[in-house]
């Protein structure tokens, strides 16, 4: 079985959208006041200059984590970036899980977008998104803080 991080890695790449118009991995600090950094698997600029995150995610064990990074950064910037949560409709949906309430408390800020992965067509305007962006070289980060 793929992992979903490892799906939507091939989908993106086989768009050849890595290092073009995505870039992976990119170190966020949430809040200039406080000493914590963490990475969005995915970041593109849209045409408007505005800043589009895309997260995977997280495994079970770490999904507090990933809430907390999250809120922080919402609540740190007024910014008008958005971040994309891909998550797998089994984890989604899955009563062991504890996705749903914390996904649906992030929802409560307009930035935050579900992708819920049901089938191969899941990420289509995510893919489609990311390829109308602004090529990486082009990228203006000058009044974006969070970006470290």
């Amino acid at each position: 079985i793929i992992t979903l991080k490892k799906h939507v890695y091939e989908i993106f790449e086989s768009n050849k959208l890595i290092n073009t118009k995505l870039k992976s991995n990119l170190k966020i600090k949430p809040s200039a006041e406080l000493p914590l950094k963490f990475e969005m698997d995915y970041t593109y600029f849209t045409q408007k200059n505005q800043v589009s995150f895309i997260q995977i995610g997280p495994k079970q064990s770490q999904i507090n984590e990933w809430y907390k990074n999250n809120v922080t950064l919402l609540s740190k910037n007024s910014d008008n970036f958005s971040i994309n949560m891909v998550i797998k409709e089994d984890d989604y949906e899955n009563p062991n899980q504890t996705f749903k309430p914390f996904l649906r408390d992030l929802e409560s800020d307009e930035r935050v977008k579900p992708t819920i992965v049901t089938n191969k067509d899941s990420l289509s305007k995510l893919v489609k998104n990311a390829g109308e962006a602004i090529p990486i070289s082009e990228w203006n980060t000058e009044d974006k803080s969070y970006i470290a």
